[in-house]
């Protein structure tokens, strides 16, 4: 039955923006701000202050940078808007686009939720199986996980480059496959487990449990 519902495209994509939408509503509404949201966000100031990270640990995950370049601009934009390119005004510009975020996260935040959309756009995109997306996409927006999906924190994206990694597995494309698989692994390094699974022949099922070791 989900299958054939599937192949209505129509009522198919109508089904996925309104669940997408209605998601994230319920995860604003439902889900207030908590300690691991704000260390999350947090992180990505800390990262243009050259501090550790408290909560994303370690910081080669895209969100991190993504975040993290867009106050960049800010401050660019800042120095040219008031022209002024001294060294001393350069890192009075930092300072307060800093403390500016620091009160209120809001731009951090919507910048990963952009990223988490557009990388979720990006395997509808690549995904062929209209079934496989729309049990990714249930799984992933279910009430019981959805304070992970577009909060600060990197599984959501993470999952979503383990999916990709899944996909161009299937379609025989290995450099792309090891690319999305090393972006998962950079969000959440949990993620690296399954690169045994990715990597094994399937030519040789009968050492399958050696090949994963």
């Amino acid at each position: 039955m989900i299958k054939s519902f599937a192949k209505n495209n129509f009522f198919y994509h109508i089904f996925l923006i309104l669940f997408f939408l209605i998601s994230i509503n319920y995860i604003y509404i439902v889900f207030a701000p908590w300690r691991d949201e704000i260390g999350y966000l947090s992180d990505k100031l800390l990262f243009i202050e050259g501090i550790n990270l408290s909560y994303s640990h370690v910081p080669t995950g895209i969100s991190t940078w993504f975040s993290s370049m867009i106050l960049i601009f800010e401050v660019i934009y800042n120095l040219i808007i008031e022209n002024n390119f001294s060294i001393l005004k350069m890192y009075q510009t930092i300072d307060k686009i800093i403390y500016q975020n620091y009160l209120d996260l809001t731009k951090i935040k919507l910048s990963i939720i952009i990223l988490n959309t557009f990388f979720l756009y990006f395997l509808y995109r690549k995904t062929k199986n209209e079934l496989f997306f729309l049990l990714f996409l249930i799984l992933a927006l279910a009430p019981s996980i959805s304070e992970v999906t577009f909060s600060g924190k990197s599984y959501f994206l993470g999952s979503i480059f383990a999916a990709l990694a899944l996909v161009y597995n299937l379609k025989k494309k290995k450099e792309l496959c090891i690319v999305f698989l090393a972006l998962a692994t950079g969000e959440r390094l949990e993620y690296f487990l399954l690169s045994g699974i990715f990597l094994i022949d399937k030519s040789n099922l009968k050492n399958i449990i050696k090949n994963y070791l």
